[in-house]
């Protein structure tokens, strides 16, 4: 029997994903505020791109102008509102629930501050501590540099930072990483020194789940470290992530807006603020002017596939989230009218089969149900 090796052809078929459709995917993922800025980024890579002047319409709405018709609808609520109307299952229009309103990671410790039974000498050097503690929860400077910018003594400081390290969120205040695990175990009653060996000199091996030399090296069971592992990576290593550093307030901008007219509801996208683009009248000069150069014409030409491309997609966008609301409002109309009591589940199939496209599609705006802005007012 002959063996051997030889080279053959044959044709498959397999999908390819090119960089226009992956383009395309990424806008449709895109909320309002992250499309604006993608939009704004590609007008100043892209020469043959132009942004039309904003002319207001009415099918824009101004977040400044919701603000003001919300903040005046809730002080119409409040005044109507009697005190045989506070027991009711009806909710109030107030600007509040549409914004983020999160205190810092500083304010947080420092409100807390303030009941922890420290006296005023203390209180100061707590305050101190707090504000070098950084986004992720962990104190900045040593306790030494804090002793002395304060004239204090540094045991002194070691007695306050223990009290902020008792404070919500749990492991704040920490210097290292073994040091704000070991805190959060002894905040959970943990007293195994097995445990806190392994935060202490055994973190890098926990992380390349090098279970079995920690077993070997510690002397001790498998399974027992393997214990030991799963309680540590339960544990929040940034105990401070989940405050924002940012003051400002963020105002929550929706894609859509559902809104009623008499007895009907209907969607109305909300594309205030996004730029309207256009192929830019200065391409067609530009072309002619480099007629002779190929480099130049063959860039220009990549430029404007990139453009309509670009267009397209973003039409494509709204078509897709305007039909896949519409679709939402339609199967939960119930809701729309009488509240979350008529709330029905609803699949990413359903709304897929609803409007002819894959699930797929559907999911990248799956959070749409979420998202969409009811407003009765307008």
């Amino acid at each position: 029997m002959r063996t051997g090796y030889e080279l053959t052809i044959e044709q498959t078929q397999k999908p390819q994903m090119t960089q226009e459709l992956i383009q395309a995917i990424q806008i449709l993922q895109f909320n309002n505020q992250e499309l604006t800025d993608y939009i704004e980024n590609e007008l100043l890579e892209n020469p043959v791109l132009e942004a039309l002047k904003d002319e207001k319409s009415e099918e824009t709405v101004d977040i400044d102008e919701l603000r003001e018709r919300l903040l005046e609808l809730n002080t119409e609520a409040l005044s109507s509102h009697d005190s045989e109307n506070w027991g009711s299952d009806r909710e109030e229009f107030s600007f509040e629930r549409y914004v983020a309103l999160t205190d810092s990671l500083v304010e947080h410790l420092l409100s807390q501050l303030e009941f922890s039974g420290l006296n005023g000498r203390e209180c100061k050097i707590g305050r101190y501590i707090v504000q070098c503690i950084d986004d992720n929860g962990y104190l900045t400077v040593g306790t030494r540099e804090i002793a002395e910018a304060l004239n204090v003594d540094e045991p002194e400081v070691e007695s306050v930072l223990t009290t902020v390290q008792s404070l919500d969120p749990i492991g704040v205040g920490a210097r290292n990483l073994e040091e704000c695990l070991a805190i959060q175990l002894r905040h959970n009653g943990e007293t195994d020194k097995n445990v806190f060996d392994i935060v202490e000199k055994r973190l890098g091996d926990i992380g390349e789940n090098r279970i079995s030399q920690i077993a070997k090296d510690m002397n001790i069971g498998v399974k027992e470290v393997q214990e030991i592992a799963n309680k540590i990576k339960k544990l929040e290593p940034k105990p401070g992530r989940l405050f924002s550093s940012d003051s400002a307030v963020k105002y929550v901008v929706p894609d859509v807006f559902v809104e009623k007219d008499g007895e009907s509801f209907f969607v109305r996208s909300n594309d205030n603020g996004m730029p309207s683009l256009a192929i830019s009248p200065l391409y067609g000069e530009m072309k002619e002017a480099c007629e002779a150069d190929e480099e130049v014409r063959k860039y220009l030409n990549e430029k404007l596939n990139s453009a309509m491309w670009l267009i397209k997609s973003i039409e494509q966008r709204k078509n897709t989230i305007y039909k896949v609301a519409s679709s939402v409002l339609d199967f939960q109309d119930g809701f729309f009218r009488n509240g979350k009591k008529y709330l029905k589940p609803l699949t990413l199939k359903q709304v897929g089969e609803a409007l002819g496209i894959h699930e797929s599609t559907v999911k990248e705006r799956s959070s749409m149900q979420q998202g969409i802005h009811s407003c009765s007012c307008c």
